[in-house]
């Protein structure tokens, strides 16, 4: 079985990546959820997706530095507990800025 090339191993993630942007933010604009808040979301997610896209395919240079066969899981599931409590975090920056600001929506 032959393994990715650069290019692709760079360049499917983003592809991936952009479709779940388009998608995501279109529905987000077609039912008018425009919200600051789902804004943040919505670029968290983008970021997510696309983090745990380039641990797939940098899955065989995961597991050959690591010597764990399934290292890409583990990489993902750290990109994951990091990017869930960076938007916890803006979340709640964000939501104590409009409470001190009186910023209502």
């Amino acid at each position: 079985m032959m393994g990715l090339s650069l290019g692709e191993r760079l360049f499917i993630p983003l592809l991936f990546a952009g479709i779940y942007s388009i998608l995501a933010v279109g529905f987000m604009v077609s039912v008018g959820g425009r919200t600051p808040r789902l804004k943040i979301i919505a670029r968290y997610s983008i970021l997510l997706i696309l983090g745990i896209m380039y641990c797939m395919s940098w899955h065989e240079q995961l597991s050959a530095l690591t010597g764990w066969a399934n290292a890409w899981i583990g990489a993902a599931i750290i990109l994951t507990a990091v990017i869930f409590a960076g938007c916890k975090a803006t979340l709640s920056r964000r939501t104590h800025h409009d409470v001190a600001t009186g910023v209502k929506g």
